[in-house]
């Protein structure tokens, strides 16, 4: 027989799947909806719980517990497009608040990977950019300035930075994309708006230009629960593969 918490987990689920509770909408009290059930609040909690496993809903201190936003599916692994264009593509409105936007110089990390010389300068660019409501993703990015000495100007907050690159004539051709897995640290749970150890995805991408010049090197941190991404993978050869 079906576990009691169980059928509550599905019942719910399917009250959220009809927009009986929208995102970002807060649900009632455990006391409510063991009432609402006819069940102990362990029950209730136990269904809960299952939700907030399967990212679809969250919890949150002082705020009780949430219905989460659907995952955004994120194509950008196996295609060239901007921030702007996932999120318009998932019937979202894309935002941009800009954290810093400087010149620095490159570092023998920054030198190393973006074919630079230590000290060259560069324009760095930090952004947190929403899906929606929903902080989605923080973008750390080095831009050389040499190739882009105009975008000290620019205002990130409204210009996309693939489009910026395409307008100046230099726009970005390949990227190559390294992903990890990591835990949140409390600076980043803050702005993403998750608990501290939450999974988040870091990608680092280095991006180039027709004619191989690096245009950015970018550290990207999406939101774990927000985000799924799809990857296109096929055989070297073509032979078969068994197992």
């Amino acid at each position: 027989m079906e576990a009691l918490y169980l059928k509550i987990r599905d019942e719910l689920a399917r009250q959220i799947k009809n927009r009986v509770y929208r995102e970002g909408e807060t649900l009632p009290s455990e006391d409510e909806l063991a009432e609402r059930f006819g069940v102990s609040r362990p029950t209730i909690r136990r269904a809960i719980q299952e939700l907030v496993d399967d990212g679809v809903l969250e919890k949150k201190p002082y705020r009780g517990t949430t219905v989460c936003p659907a995952k955004i599916e994120q194509g950008f692994t196996t295609m060239l497009r901007s921030f702007n264009e996932e999120i318009l593509a998932n019937g979202r409105i894309p935002r941009t608040t800009v954290l810093t936007a400087r010149v620095q110089e490159a570092s023998p990390e920054a030198s190393s990977r973006m074919s630079v010389e230590v000290g060259a300068p560069l324009f760095k660019l930090v952004r947190l950019r929403y899906a929606g409501d929903y902080p989605n993703v923080l973008v750390s990015s080095l831009i050389p300035l040499d190739m882009y000495p105009g975008i000290v100007e620019v205002d990130f907050s409204q210009e996309s930075l693939y489009a910026y690159f395409r307008k100046y004539g230099k726009p970005v051709v390949r990227a190559h994309r390294q992903l990890e897995v990591m835990k949140a640290s409390s600076g980043m749970a803050a702005l993403l708006d998750i608990d501290e150890g939450d999974p988040v995805y870091r990608f680092y991408t280095t991006a180039t230009t027709e004619a191989g010049r690096v245009a950015e090197y970018t550290t990207a941190t999406y939101r774990g629960r927000s985000n799924a991404f799809e990857f296109d993978v096929s055989l070297v050869d073509g032979s078969q593969v068994n197992g």
